[in-house]
């Protein structure tokens, strides 16, 4: 029998404006995923897409299955109830990246004011402003995009950036891609004009507009832990629990766990936290803290590695190991290693190697170069652990931290 949030995401597919009046009044969530990680939103916007043929005047023609209008009501009713815009299906992107594919720029407009993130990237690399260029190009969208702080230099799985692309689509439609060419191609030009030198050797990784960035907080809740293991990765939550639990053959987990304000010196349960941040394309799986073993030192790079392979995405493994006061990371692309780093707190990098940036010039690394470093790929680590009594199990929080994430769930890798 289909959930009402169920309901909510079919009649939004198919912009039934008073079934979604009804179910918001109940207050239906808004905001719940299927297995793809589509929200009602998503299904609203994707009515856009949405075309039938039929017979008229003895011939076939394709009209939309559903009226503008109503998908444009639907967006708004939606939106007006706390709907998120930058909740994203795994394969085909955000609600925004759909909208620009489809071409309609009133409800961009709308998805941007609402705060919809520009540059979201889907696992193929494609961006709303690369649809908008190429799906087909759509001059209007694309000069609201750029007005609106869209990069042209972002990259797809092949290595092209937004400028490139519109080149290489311009060999088939010169005439028609020469305004958009020219549009991408002004911007880039104004975009390395206004980088810092030193931010230009760095990818361009779009920054999510989450509240809260950084491991600072995890950092400062875990102090007296001293050891702890754990990797993000920049897919939606269910994808990443799904590719965790594939890793290690996991067939159950305790999904949407209870969040409990932290109270004291708790007792740290064995289990690994699969956590999704409010407004963040990233998701933080905690593997392990307090305690931290030799399978864990070796074994969590190689589940981020996996994971990033699997999701073809960025994924980034931490670890702190307390017998030497050791620390170190490692970025994977699509499971490729292109940055790593190890140092022991307050002493200079015992190794450094990046095919992203040249070796930043620090006599001391510290818990302040970590925490900037995950803002800058903009990842925020919540201050949490996880607790179990009995056959109970919970999420410990910080309120501040609590107050960012959106759901957790708790695995037990064999």
């Amino acid at each position: 029998m289909a959930s009402k949030a169920d309901k909510l995401r079919n009649a939004a597919g198919k912009a039934k404006v008073e079934i979604i009046k009804s179910l918001v009044r109940e207050n239906v969530d808004v905001n719940s995923q299927d297995r793809d990680g589509c929200t009602a939103l998503y299904q609203a916007v994707s009515a856009l897409k949405d075309f039938k043929a039929i017979v008229r005047d003895r011939k076939v023609v394709s009209v939309r299955a559903v009226p503008l209008s109503d998908v444009k009501q639907v967006v708004g009713i939606l939106l007006r109830a706390g709907a998120d815009p930058n909740l994203s299906s795994e394969e085909y992107g955000s609600p925004l990246m759909l909208a620009s594919w489809a071409g309609d720029l009133p409800v961009i407009r709308m998805l941007v004011n609402a705060g919809a993130q520009v540059d979201w990237q889907s696992n193929d690399g494609d961006s709303a402003l690369s649809r908008a260029v190429l799906y087909p190009p759509k001059a209007d969208v694309v000069e609201f995009l750029l007005k609106h702080g869209a990069s042209p230099l972002l990259k797809n799985v092949e290595g092209l950036t937004v400028v490139e692309q519109a080149k290489k689509a311009s060999r088939l439609d010169p005439k028609g891609m020469q305004p958009i060419c020219n549009m991408v191609a002004t911007a880039a030009a104004n975009f390395y004009k206004n980088k810092p030198p030193e931010r230009s050797k760095m990818p361009a990784n779009p920054r999510p507009q989450s509240p809260l960035l950084g491991i600072k907080d995890f950092i400062e809740l875990n102090r007296a832990q001293m050891e702890w293991s754990l990797f993000a990765v920049k897919a939606p939550a269910d994808a990443v629990a799904r590719a965790f639990a594939k890793f290690h053959k996991i067939t159950r987990w305790n999904q949407n766990v209870r969040l409990k304000p932290k109270k004291g010196m708790q007792f740290v349960a064995r289990l690994t936290v699969v956590v999704k941040i409010r407004q963040n394309p990233w998701t933080v799986v905690l593997r392990s803290i307090m305690d931290v073993s030799v399978e864990e030192l070796v074994g969590v790079p190689k589940e981020a590695k996996a994971i990033s392979a699997a999701l073809k995405t960025r994924a980034i493994s931490f670890i702190a190991e307390d017998t030497s006061s050791a620390l170190g990371y490692q970025i994977f692309d699509s499971g490729k290693l292109v940055e790593s780093a190890d140092w022991e707190n307050g002493c200079a990098f015992h190794s450094f190697s990046s095919k992203l940036r040249q070796k930043p010039a620090l006599e001391r690394v510290d818990n302040d170069f970590a925490d900037s470093l995950f803002r800058e790929e903009g990842i925020y680590v919540p201050a949490c652990y996880p607790c179990g009594e009995g056959n109970k199990a919970w999420l410990a929080v910080d309120p501040k931290s609590g107050k960012a994430i959106e759901r957790a769930h708790l695995m037990a890798p064999i």
